[in-house]
């Protein structure tokens, strides 16, 4: 057994040793160590139409309706009113005007608005801006069935667009830091009887 097993053995190196002298594969080039390679061009990405076309600085004031409440913020000389977080209402800002539509789906009828959650809208956005006297409106619907992109309508138009699901927690988000700009209710007064 043991003169078979050096027999293959044998044949198995004289066969790798011709094919390591007969192989004519080229060399790889050499490697440069420590220099960044030679870049690939990218293609070019089509420009980004953003939810809300105007410029961050233009937005003047926010109205935000979730179900029945509203809360309301102006810009102040420094950041938002009625939040503690300022930052985060400019955050909200600049994804609306930084985000772009991923899609536009024509919706033939106010009717078929219902099952993207937009008849009645499930959040409503509306900005004041410094060039317009009429605000801007945002309809916020349901996310789509995997939960990653969110049904939008900024009207006049009937076209319902697709936004990243972002868009819906920044939304939520900026809710949550503003203080409810409605009146506290009156305290109870007991009477002694």
């Amino acid at each position: 057994m043991s003169g078979r097993f050096t027999i293959v053995a044998t044949a198995i190196l004289v066969l790798t040793a011709v094919v390591y002298f007969l192989d004519r594969t080229p060399e790889p080039p050499p490697r440069r160590v420590g220099l960044p390679g030679a870049s690939t061009p990218r293609p070019t990405l089509p420009p980004v139409t953003p939810i809300v076309g105007i410029k961050a600085e233009r937005f003047r004031k926010l109205v935000l309706r979730i179900g029945p409440e509203t809360r309301v913020t102006e810009r102040t000389g420094n950041g938002w009113s009625h939040t503690d977080r300022s930052s985060l209402v400019e955050d909200f800002v600049a994804d609306l005007t930084s985000l772009g539509v991923l899609d536009r789906i024509a919706v033939e009828n106010a009717d078929a608005l219902q099952e993207y959650g937009l008849l009645p809208p499930q959040a409503v956005l509306e900005i004041h801006t410094l060039d317009s006297e009429r605000p801007i409106e945002v309809y916020f619907g349901n996310l789509n069935p995997p939960g990653t992109n969110l049904y939008l309508r900024v009207p006049p138009s009937q076209d319902v667009l697709l936004g990243g699901a972002l868009l819906k927690w920044s939304l939520e988000r900026t809710f949550q830091v503003l203080h409810s700009s409605e009146p506290s209710p009156a305290p109870i007064q007991r009477t002694n009887s």
